[in-house]
């Protein structure tokens, strides 16, 4: 799998911005923090030059976990409510799947910027064998005659 260079950074603000990621004054101080941990928790515990040094390095404190655990849940919501692409066709056809704010979920399928079907049920396996089942006629031999 190649990720794309613009996504090679530990810099978490920048990341949330990429992916138009609403973040608040809060959750932005606490990217930055979190930004801190992830460039260097996993190589070194200090930096080895002065340089290197990262302001705020040491400022976590007891309220951290729960702003992670919130910021988590915006993170899985947001991701619930975007479209997940599941497959598409040689014609530009799309099949997607999302879930709705009521709990739902739905798929459809379109072409040329029109929903030509559509489905909902209570659980997402439900809706994703529907645009599954519509896939298929992506590669279906067309008849003749």
């Amino acid at each position: 799998m190649l990720l794309v260079g613009s996504l090679k950074s530990h810099n978490l603000v920048a990341l949330a911005k990429q992916a138009n990621v609403p973040v608040d004054g809060a959750e932005t101080r606490l990217l930055e923090r979190l930004t801190t941990i992830v460039t260097w928790a996993g190589r070194y515990p200090v930096s080895v030059g002065e340089d290197g040094l990262v302001l705020g390095a040491g400022e976590y404190g007891p309220a951290d976990g729960k702003a992670v655990i919130a910021l988590a849940k915006k993170l899985f919501r947001i991701g619930d409510e975007t479209a997940q692409l599941i497959r598409t066709g040689p014609a530009g056809e799309r099949v997607e799947m999302v879930r709705l704010v009521s709990g739902g979920w739905r798929v459809q399928l379109m072409s040329g910027g029109k929903v030509h079907r559509k489905a909902m049920a209570e659980r997402s396996p439900e809706v994703y064998a529907f645009g599954l089942e519509w896939a298929r006629e992506f590669n279906a031999p067309q008849k003749t005659g």
